[in-house]
């Protein structure tokens, strides 16, 4: 593609830069861009309403590195898992159900747990 598709996730106090891969998801989560969403959290997971027509990918995953970004199709929500989630078997988040894997944070997941339920928070192009 030639392009690295940087985002920032942002709220009031901060903001993380992630990095989108070049699957077909993450590139439909790149030309929607810029979206807010509602934070809802479920455990050290913080997720929020993103609608896209998209499908789920073949190697989709449930269980995930902490600051793995998916996106959950069947609930049309982008996902930021930052720690052990209540379906967790161990200290790695495992999702709802299997999710898109669309990118990786560049910076250090545990900047998610600031985030609570109700903030808002935007997903848009980063610059560099």
């Amino acid at each position: 593609m030639g392009i690295i598709m940087r985002v920032r996730i942002s709220w009031n106090e901060d903001s993380v830069i992630s990095v989108l891969n070049d699957k077909p998801t993450a590139k439909a989560v790149w030309d929607a861009l810029p979206q807010e969403g509602e934070v809802q959290l479920w455990g050290d997971e913080a997720f929020f309403s993103f609608p896209l027509d998209v499908e789920l990918e073949a190697d989709a995953q449930q269980t995930v590195d902490a600051g793995t970004l998916c996106y959950w199709v069947e609930g049309q929500k982008f996902a930021l898992p930052f720690g052990p989630t209540p379906m967790s078997q161990d200290e790695r988040p495992t999702l709802v159900a299997p999710c898109n894997i669309i990118g990786q944070l560049e910076e250090d997941p545990e900047k998610l747990r600031q985030l609570e339920d109700g903030k808002t928070v935007r997903v848009e192009k980063a610059d560099g």
